[in-house]
């Protein structure tokens, strides 16, 4: 590992640990890059301002940090914002709903508004998508996108993910309001460890997909230190009952070794295991996407050739079309068009991954090294 990454997670865990970062003179243009592809930029400028000068950032890069604040403080203003409009309107047209994930975990990090996040996702029951869309269009809201299990919307700069069901590596929140708690007429939440347990899973599809960054992992950590008298036992547990234990006895081990965090570890992390782990949360960003450009389901038969792999995502299976075009899965009559869409809206619609397939060569090399970190956490079906 560098020295800049190693300070990279030595800063965020002096932020979980609310305690004054050692100085360090490391190559601050490294630090910044990694801080960007994981949206932390905010929360290393943080703790660097805690430094004296000899140790601080200068030049481009200063400024690089001190707007990467900006824009966090600001952007989260926005998003708080959108989350007032998004509850209006859904309880407008009565629907049930449980908001999860970063605009919840939020309320466990030292400072709410460094924790960054790209959408507000909430889950509403299943059969009222359709009459949100209706409204929606009704409101003149913008609408992004709508597949079968999903509506985006925009507001307030922000993406509004409103799903009909968890985007989670788990049948255990099938049916969300079944484990929720009920606390207003329509409004659900979940409790504590249902939260860290719904970030695991989530962060587990996301593993399984393409990619997580280290973010994730602060939010288990974070979550862990909210929990008074955290039950390791108790928690471990719940995540056998939802099939992700070796996952959870993992993820925690690494927080464990990189934050400090209050949870006894479980597994060695050591060795090849650590190597994978931090190419994965390191060098892949957010999401992964710094690493690859290939969802791991197109690689999992070990067939890396690159136009099999354009071939599977330019012509996936029915199920798949059916999840991307209501019309679709509504008149079985309109496979035909479907089939046509895709391709279309992979080459103009979206990022272009059929360029970034031709172009980039990381896609492949480094999905051994991915499945090895999905087989070891036990989530290598995807």
């Amino acid at each position: 590992m560098t020295d800049e990454k190693k300070y990279f997670i030595e800063l965020l865990s002096s932020f979980v640990n609310r305690s004054v970062p050692t100085g360090r003179r490391v190559d601050f243009n490294e630090l910044f890059r990694l801080a960007d592809i994981h949206d932390v930029a905010g929360i290393i400028d943080n703790q660097l301002k805690q430094l004296d000068g000899e140790f601080l950032p200068q030049g481009n890069v200063k400024s690089y940090f001190n707007q990467s604040l900006g824009y966090t403080v600001k952007n989260y203003a926005l998003r708080e914002n959108a989350y007032q409009l998004t509850k209006d309107f859904i309880i407008s047209n009565g629907c049930r709903f449980v908001f999860v994930k970063g605009i919840n975990v939020k309320r466990y990090y030292p400072q709410p508004e460094l924790r960054t996040s790209g959408d507000i996702d909430v889950i509403v029951d299943g059969g009222m998508l359709e009459k949100l869309y209706n409204s929606a269009k009704e409101k003149g809201y913008v609408i992004k996108d709508y597949v079968s299990h999903t509506l985006t919307l925009k507001l307030f700069k922000t993406d509004i993910e409103i799903h009909s069901q968890p985007d989670v590596f788990s049948d255990y929140f099938d049916d969300i309001f079944a484990v929720a708690d009920k606390t207003d007429d329509f409004e659900y939440s979940l409790n504590e460890y249902n939260e860290l347990l719904f970030v695991l899973c989530h962060l587990a599809k996301h593993l399984a997909y393409r990619g997580a960054g280290i973010r994730m992992l602060l939010d288990i950590d974070l979550i862990i230190r909210g929990i008074g008298n955290f039950d390791s036992d108790y928690f471990f547990e719940m995540c056998s009952k939802a099939n992700i234990l070796k996952t959870a006895e993992t993820l925690t081990s690494l927080c464990k070794l990189w934050f400090d965090t209050p949870i006894k570890s479980t597994v060695d992390i050591s060795g090849e295991l650590l190597a994978n782990l931090e190419n994965v949360f390191l060098d892949g960003g957010s999401f992964g996407y710094e690493m690859n450009s290939v969802p791991t389901r197109y690689l999992s038969d070990g067939n890396n050739s690159k136009f099999k792999v354009m071939l599977k995502m330019a012509f996936p299976s029915r199920e798949y079309l059916k999840i991307c075009y209501p019309y679709y899965n509504k008149h079985a009559f309109l496979y035909p068009v479907a089939r046509i869409n895709r391709p279309i809206d992979g080459l103009f619609k979206k990022k272009n991954r059929a360029k970034e397939i031709i172009n980039n060569g990381s896609s492949f090399s480094d999905s051994g090294v991915r499945f090895e970190v999905l087989k070891e956490l036990g989530i290598e079906k995807v």
